[in-house]
């Protein structure tokens, strides 16, 4: 931990975490179902717009692959502190990022898909643009603590639950 925090602050130092928020990229995906713009289908059927989904066994792949790819940079602890936090994510979480038809988005769908969005532009990015100005770095590392935030808060819900029964 102290070592996100020391390269948090060299980062810091240098300017890089001058942008600290990313939104969800939207992808906007040509649907075979086109809609009249009301949310029904011409036939006057309503149509559910699929969600982003997230399968949380590729996200973390590519994170260790970017991990051994920046190995010796600053990067690779907040990418080694993110895949930690990605692992401990319940396994009713898994499956809710991975439902494209889920009622809702919360918190935890957020910042996946923020820290998501933010790997693929670095495993996009020359290993040159990786050391001189890593995209949304800040980002990263406030999504990843958010991530451990949400399951820490999780995980004391669901214990204060099991202690009722």
């Amino acid at each position: 931990m102290l070592r996100l925090v020391v390269g948090a602050a060299l980062l810091a130092a240098t300017g890089v975490m001058a942008q600290v928020r990313c939104l969800p990229e939207q992808d906007y995906a040509n649907s075979a179902l086109e809609s009249a713009g009301n949310g029904l289908q011409e036939d006057g059927e309503m149509v559910q717009e699929l969600k982003r989904t997230i399968d949380l066994n590729d996200m973390i792949s590519n994170c260790t692959q970017l991990r051994h790819r920046v190995e010796g940079n600053p990067i690779a602890d907040v990418i080694s502190e993110l895949v930690l936090r990605l692992q401990k994510i319940s396994p009713a979480d898994v499956e809710m990022l991975a439902d494209g038809h889920r009622a809702q988005d919360n918190e935890l769908v957020d910042e996946v898909l923020v820290a998501n969005n933010i790997i693929n532009k670095m495993i996009d990015a020359t290993d040159e643009e990786l050391r001189r100005e890593p995209p949304n770095l800040g980002a990263l590392i406030l999504a990843s603590n958010n991530i451990e935030e949400y399951v820490r808060t999780h995980q004391r819900i669901m214990l204060d639950e099991d202690r009722q029964f």
